[in-house]
C-alpha cells in the first residue's frame, strides 16, 4: 500500500482528502464610515503633533530667552572688567 507523509504524518492514500483553500471576498467597509473614521484619527494625530511642537517650540524659547539674560550678563561683566583693566592706574592711585 502506498503512503503519504504530511508534516511528519504518515497516512494510506485512501485517508487523505485534499480540499482547496476557500477564498473569502473582502468587502470593505461602506466609504462614508471609512472616510469619517479617516478624518477623525488624522485629525487627532494632528491635533498631538500640534500641542507637541507647541511643547518644543515654548521650551525652546524659554531656553533662548534664558541664554540671552545670561549672554547679556557675561557682556555686562566683561565689559566692567574690560574697563576695569583699561583704567587700572586710575583705580589704584
Amino acid at each position: 500500500m502506498p503512503r503519504l507523509s504530511i508534516d511528519g504524518v504518515r497516512a494510506v492514500l485512501e485517508q487523505v482528502k485534499v480540499v482547496p483553500p476557500k477564498e473569502k471576498k473582502w468587502v470593505p467597509p461602506s466609504v462614508p464610515e471609512n472616510d469619517e473614521k479617516r478624518q477623525r484619527s488624522t485629525i487627532a494625530m494632528l491635533h498631538d503633533k500640534i500641542k507637541t511642537l507647541t511643547d518644543y517650540t515654548q521650551a525652546l524659547q524659554f531656553r533662548i530667552d534664558k541664554e540671552h539674560v545670561y549672554h547679556k550678563n557675561l557682556e555686562y561683566g566683561l565689559s566692567i572688567l574690560s574697563h576695569y583693566v583699561i583704567n587700572k592706574e586710575k583705580y589704584e592711585s
